[in-house]
């Protein structure tokens, strides 16, 4: 008998031990703060304490200081996500779509957050697509009904990242329309709109090293393209993209379904050929917008709330997206 409880006692050590290498780590979510209002395209600035966000309807862009909690309100426009923060992560340059008389116009400004100082640097005359700037090159790119605007951005005293390359014939740049994403080719001479499922863009993110650009549509479809790539890759149902500050990986709001019903929102990390994992299962919560705030460690918020949270990673985590969880099946639309 006591040799039949010895054996039942390993056993269940055994099956202990197996269940913990099979599931892995909770990663620890904390309240950060709450705001007065919803948390719409956040974007951290390098090297600062500043969050940029919009509200719901991609108005009333807001600068958020994490360490102050103090929030100024840059522009009450319509912004969306054609906003982006300069690589010293002092000034935020955006694009708002104002209405004079019966036409809309789009003006770029730039708000220095040192100085809380915002001023005008070109008006165009109609609609334009969204800002998308260049990690590379230095410049920021906006399409509108006559050509393509660009801005070289000079940083005298600042080293490039060491995969900075000179433009030049082969140089690939991504644009943002409101309705789709382009390639720019042939150092700005040709650009061609990249295939989704045509429903319009939701949001946006370029790659630390500006060779990849993931996307997710109106339907609520992720896409990624590289340079190279002949047509994009389809990642998986969701939104609000966003990219590791130092590896190929990138995080999303997958969405949950039932049959083909949206009926929720997990965070998901991902590589780029889309296998990964759930980072938590959060029922009814919608975790929505997650931004990295450094190589561990993620703020995100809900649909519709004011709350912004933080989810730590273990190590071990953040490094891969191998685990029990990870999908070895190609996704499909």
């Amino acid at each position: 008998m006591q040799r039949k409880r010895a054996l039942y006692g390993l056993f269940l050590a055994i099956l202990a031990t197996g269940q913990a290498w099979a599931a892995p780590k909770s990663p620890v979510t904390e309240p950060v703060l709450r705001l007065e209002g919803a948390i719409q395209f956040p974007q951290l600035a390098s090297g600062h304490p500043y969050l940029a966000y919009t509200d719901e309807g991609g108005t009333s862009l807001r600068v958020l200081n994490l360490q102050t909690q103090d929030v100024v309100e840059v522009s009450r426009a319509k912004v969306g996500p054609s906003f982006f923060w300069t690589p010293d992560g002092t000034r935020l340059f955006f694009r708002e779509l104002i209405r004079e008389g019966s036409q809309v116009n789009s003006l770029i400004k730039v708000f220095d957050a040192t100085l809380q100082k915002t001023s005008d640097i070109q008006k165009i005359e109609g609609s334009t697509g969204l800002l998308s700037f260049d990690p590379r090159s230095y410049k920021f790119y906006l399409i509108h009904e006559h050509g393509l605007y660009q801005q070289q951005l000079e940083y005298p005293t600042r080293s490039r990242p060491k995969w900075t390359e000179k433009p030049g014939l082969n140089f690939v740049a991504w644009i943002a329309s409101q309705k789709a994403m382009l390639r720019l080719r042939d150092n700005g001479l040709t650009w061609e709109t990249l295939p989704d499922d045509g429903s319009g863009l939701q949001s946006f993110a370029i790659s630390p090293d500006g060779q990849s650009v993931v996307w997710a549509t109106q339907d609520q479809r992720i896409f990624r393209m590289q340079a190279a790539d002949d047509k994009p890759k389809f990642l998986g149902r969701g939104r609000d993209p966003s990219w590791h500050p130092h590896r190929s990986l990138l995080v999303y709001a997958s969405a949950r379904m039932i049959g083909p019903k949206i009926y929720d929102y997990d965070l998901r990390l991902t590589d780029p050929k889309g296998d990964g994992r759930f980072l938590q299962q959060s029922a009814g919560l919608s975790e929505r917008w997650p931004i990295w705030l450094d190589a561990q460690t993620l703020l995100y918020t809900a649909a519709s709330a004011t709350d912004l949270l933080r989810l730590s990673l273990d190590p071990e985590t953040a490094a891969s997206v191998s685990s029990p969880l990870a999908s070895a099946r190609e996704a499909k639309p």
